[in-house]
């Protein structure tokens, strides 16, 4: 009697210092309290999940977005951080647990190592991690003593993260995956398999079920998170310049190490975690900004510290080269698009909960304040709002604070943000919604975007793509079924037709091209006209894009008065349409509109893509409105702004407005296009085109774009290659800007397109303006088709 009731107390005494570890541990890292939301991209997702959860829970039944049904809890706002709060320090105390129960209770460190393994950990995880790693530890303890709880709550939390977001809902789907192939194909256990792989269905079968109260919309969401997979690093990679000799190392110990120090443990860990680990490699590398690829550097650590943990035998040359190759690592992340060194606060846990218990009702009315604040600027004149009154309300492409910044009845689409719809699949679901007894009435389209774009006007969309290309089958919907009802210079307001516009959409020629070759575009037709691209994938593409991302595919266009503009396109939609004509650049301004005449695809390293590419030209006709889609975008028939200049270099005789060159600077066995191009020795600049802006100008809006060729240079060579517009009057400078050729390079084997466009007013007679190409890098560099195009722009 007396050992069981020792047995008893030495259980509760181990169940109490492991619970107050994890409260330690979740107070040392309580999280800072941020309530406030502003405008822009990703910042109104904060109120669309809290709008969710608050207010129409069963209108997320019907969305497919990165961003899940429970992401409120990612994103708490004044109405669920007590909720939000609650959840994430219970994360941690489980977290907190299972990591201590994987210690062997003999060691003698034990809780000094649990301690600290815990806080790193916690200090480097987000909720999403929390979850993660909760899941791991999990399946590893399951492993030490076999305890089904530890099974059935790891599977229990992966169905819970499966509506949390798509990124933590692939990666702990791939870990609960990865264990039940591992109770099947190494432990054998085959009926169990087969039971634990229904009971994870079950679990995230009956979260559906209890948030919607029906299985409707179930396999729908499930196929959406799939395609969200897809061709997400054609569609949102940054590229910046990578150094090998750092990454390589990293991987090959990241992927090699189970095999170096072998065990039992190892494999089984490895069996774990290896795909996780997999796809977040993937995760990070695709976007490569510095958020991103700094939480593939988290997931590392953090593996490599459980698995140091869990393994036991904690050799000393595990941490040298787990050290090793994360500093490596850190090296390189260096590169990364926005990078910026982050500070860890070790201390602020125990202040932040203080002020959390003492200030939160202060802290919720302070963010309301500065909420209403920053959405201010979103608000609709006042007269407008009153006749939209409580009739449904979407908005294009992506900042849906201008809901509660006008108090609109909101009516969302499955896939919230236009950038996001990057198959064709996607797409559909937008396009099917704005068919169907769900669409709203009314559609705000906003102008003022905070987009990085490459040219000037109001349709840029994210990541250098043009909005009339995000979704091709939507864009085609919307201007059969509504039509423009207000607009001014922040807002396009469309209201749902009665009847929609008949259409008839046919192919009218087929081209058979590659990349880099202009091809002229069909002329003179009413309606709408765009390029439908397809190739095939090769297979070395098809594997540089499973093991690291795919290439950044490009459309240039070439307009009427000779200027040029390029855009990013994503293959997997660009099969459904690129928009080519009535070409809009600003719907505000009529003569902002331009006729494109030619077209021209590139990408990066082509040496690895398939040759063949076949563009069929369609052409849409609207039947009963012939001047759409012109009218959708309120204009009345089309207007091109009047070309002051425009002029090319190199092909056509040269006049006083070019600077001299040497004759031995030409030349024709390498032409992008003609027959001469010219060569820019190391430190030099090109030959410059040089006017004198015509004294009609004066207080005049002009635009200016400029355009290049460049050929010869490697990516650190790019960075200090410009494209250089400047303007000065009597030497002194009133405008200087520079394009680099960094932002444009696809190919440092291949020729390079190079476009700036920029908007002057000139002030004084006499003003000059020059353009010229400025190799101040060690290389020399082939330029050809220098171009430039003036247009005079009226309000």
């Amino acid at each position: 009697m007396g050992q069981k009731i020792a047995a008893t107390y030495s259980k509760l005494k181990e169940f109490a210092s492991i619970i107050i570890l994890g409260i330690a541990i979740a107070i040392f890292t309580f999280p800072s309290i941020h309530l406030s939301y502003n405008i822009g991209i990703d910042p109104p997702m904060m109120w669309i999940s809290n709008f969710f959860f608050n207010t129409q829970w069963e209108v997320a039944q019907n969305v497919i977005f990165p961003h899940g049904p429970l992401a409120f809890l990612v994103y708490p706002t004044i109405s669920n951080i007590e909720l939000a709060i609650s959840v994430e320090v219970l994360l941690k105390i489980f977290l907190s647990a299972q990591l201590v129960r994987l210690i062997d209770s003999k060691n003698s460190l034990r809780w000094l190592i649990g301690f600290v393994g815990a806080y790193g950990v916690v200090l480097l995880s987000n909720f999403i991690f929390l979850l993660i790693f909760s899941i791991i530890l999990s399946y590893c303890n399951y492993f030490e003593t076999s305890t089904k709880r530890d099974k059935y709550i790891a599977l229990l939390l992966t169905g819970f993260a499966f509506y949390i977001k798509s990124y933590v809902g692939i990666i702990t789907c791939i870990i609960s995956g990865s264990f039940l192939l591992y109770e099947a194909i190494v432990k054998k256990k085959y009926k169990l398999f087969i039971v634990d792989a229904l009971v994870l269905w079950a679990f995230i079968f009956t979260l559906w079920l209890a948030m919607y109260g029906t299985g409707t919309g179930f396999f729908r969401y499930c196929f959406g998170l799939f395609n969200l997979a897809q061709d997400n690093s054609s569609a949102a990679a940054y590229y910046p310049v990578n150094n090998w000799w750092y990454l390589t190392p990293f991987l090959i110990f990241t992927f090699g190490y189970p095999l170096v120090y072998r065990s039992k443990r190892s494999l089984f860990f490895a069996a774990l975690t290896t795909l996780s680990l997999f796809a977040a490699w993937k995760h990070g590398m695709a976007r490569e900004d510095v958020y991103h690829i700094r939480g593939t550097y988290h997931y590392a650590i953090i593996t490599f510290l459980l698995f140091y943990i869990f393994n036991r035998k904690q050799q000393l040359s595990f941490l040298v080269f787990a050290g090793v190759a994360l500093a490596l690592f850190n090296l390189n992340m260096q590169n990364a698009y926005a990078y910026q060194a982050r500070t860890y606060p070790l201390l602020d846990g125990v202040v932040n909960l203080v002020t959390y218990i003492e200030r939160l009702d202060a802290i919720k009315v302070h963010a309301q304040k500065v909420t209403q604040k920053n959405i201010a600027s979103n608000r609709l004149p006042q007269k407008i709002v009153q006749e939209i009154g409580n009739a449904t309300v979407d908005v294009y492409p992506w900042d849906y604070t201008i809901i509660p910044a006008n108090g609109f009845n909101f009516q969302p689409r499955p896939i919230l943000q236009s950038y996001a719809a990057y198959t064709s699949w996607l797409d559909l679901q937008d396009a099917n919604h704005f068919k169907s007894d769900q669409a709203p009435t009314y559609l705000i389209w906003d102008l003022n975007k905070i987009t990085t774009g490459l040219d000037i006007g109001t349709m840029s969309s994210l990541d250098y793509r043009h909005l009339l290309n995000d979704e091709p089958q939507t864009m085609l919907t919307l201007l059969q079924h509504y039509e423009l009802w207000y607009q001014d210079k922040n807002y396009l307001v469309y209201k749902q037709r009665k009847y929609p516009l008949q259409t008839t959409s046919s192919i009218i020629r087929t081209n058979q091209t590659t990349w880099g070759e202009w091809v002229k575009s069909p002329s003179n037709m009413a309606g709408l006209l765009r390029a439908k691209l397809s190739f095939d994938k090769a297979l070395v593409q098809r594997m540089k894009s499973f093991f690291y991302k795919d290439e950044q595919f490009f459309i240039y266009l070439k307009f009427a008065d000779h200027s040029i503009q390029k855009y990013r396109i994503v293959p997997k939609n660009a099969v459904d349409g690129l928009w080519i004509n009535p070409f809009v650049i600003d719907p505000t301004h009529p003569h902002k509109q331009k006729k494109v005449v030619a077209i021209a695809l590139d990408a990066s390293n082509k040496k690895i893509l398939t040759d063949a590419l076949t563009i069929d030209w369609e052409i849409t006709d609207f039947v009963n409105a012939p001047n759409c889609p012109n009218s959708f975008f309120g204009k009345n028939q089309p207007s091109y702004a009047t070309v002051a200049k425009s002029i090319q270099l190199f092909e056509y005789p040269m006049d006083s407005s070019w600077t001299d060159y040497p004759k031995s600077a030409l030349t024709q066995t390498e032409a992008f296009s003609g027959k001469n191009a010219f060569r820019v020795e190391p430190s030099n600049y090109s030959c410059s085109y040089k006017i004198t802006l015509d004294s009609s100008w004066i207080n005049q809006k002009i635009q200016i774009s400029t355009s290049c060729w460049v050929k010869g240079v490697d990516l650190e060579a790019s960075k200090k290659i410009s494209l250089v517009t400047s303007i000065e009057h009597e030497k002194e400078s009133l405008l200087w800007k520079n394009e680099k050729l960094s932002t444009h390079l696809l190919d440092g084997t291949a020729w390079n397109g190079m476009t700036q466009h920029l908007q002057y007013t000139p002030q004084k007679k006499g003003e000059q303006l020059q353009v010229y190409c400025w190799n101040n890098s060690q290389q020399p560099i082939l330029i050809d088709d220098l171009q430039v195009s003036i247009q005079l722009l009226k309000d």
